[in-house]
């Protein structure tokens, strides 16, 4: 594995690597790459340390490849159009946001994360937190876009079995500019029904339900749209090839992936 990586990282006719490797391999792979001066198109998150992240970063600012990061939610077309929502006022002055999130990461017939409890790096978890840091990026990265990024995390964890992390349920507050605060629940170990998500503003509300938007104007009142529009994964690649032969940089850049990994820090640091 590390052989057949050197070869591609040294091949003078290999302009761009692209890994998928897990969570703990990708600052150094990513890192070794942008030394040889190619492109590193890779996973998330990022790093699971500061240090790495910072040490990746400086290693793109002085490589001339570049890094992009596989982060396709903030994509999703559900996603845009709840961002649009919020940017037009449809809702008021937003004050407060829910956010659950179950899967199940766990070995054999429990998983439902289609084998991901079955990897020894996840089990055996050496990066802070388990499942949120590896899972739960992505909803910090959706958070990211349509509130910014937060400014104080108050957290608790719950451990209740063995492996895969420090944390099988992490309860946090996070607080936004603008007096925004968002009430996130994510756990890698529970029975997965259905996750939420509400906006609340002073006028209305705002319901994600998979690809269902609903504004609820009153108890008994409310609109309803199904949102459809391209994959994420094909919107988020177009990105990066429009970023490489275009030089149009992509929205989920190593800046606001580091703003994910502090993030998830501070909430590892309250528990």
């Amino acid at each position: 594995e590390d052989e057949d990586n050197g070869v591609f990282i040294s091949d003078g006719t290999v302009d761009a690597v692209v890994f998928r490797t897990p969570s703990p391999l990708d600052a150094p792979v990513a890192t070794e790459v942008l030394r040889a001066g190619k492109d590193a198109i890779g996973e998330k998150p990022m790093a699971t340390s500061r240090d790495e992240a910072e040490t990746l970063i400086a290693a793109e600012g002085n490589s001339t490849g570049k890094l992009y990061i596989l982060e396709q939610v903030v994509h999703k077309p559900i996603v845009a159009a709840l961002r649009s929502e919020l940017e037009r006022g449809s809702i008021g002055t937003v004050h407060h946001a829910e956010y659950v999130i179950h899967t199940r990461i766990a070995g054999g017939a429990e998983d439902t994360t289609g084998g991901y409890g079955d990897t020894a790096w996840r089990r055996d978890a050496t990066f802070p937190l388990g499942a949120l840091f590896d899972a739960g990026v992505h909803d910090l990265a959706l958070l990211q876009s349509l509130f910014g990024a937060p400014r104080r995390v108050v957290a608790n964890g719950q451990k209740f079995r063995e492996g895969f992390g420090s944390a099988d349920l992490v309860s946090a507050l996070l607080e936004y500019d603008d007096g925004v605060t968002v009430s996130l629940v994510h756990s890698g170990a529970l029975a997965k029904r259905r996750d939420l998500f509400f906006v609340r503003g002073t006028d209305a509300v705002l319901e994600v339900d998979g690809t269902q938007l609903r504004r609820w104007h009153a108890p008994d009142h409310k609109t309803e749209e199904t949102v459809d529009g391209p994959h994420p994964s094909a919107t988020m690649w177009n990105g990066i090839v429009d970023s490489i032969t275009g030089g149009v940089a992509p929205w989920y850049d190593a800046r606001r992936a580091l703003t994910d990994i502090e993030t998830l820090l501070a909430i590892d640091r309250s528990i």
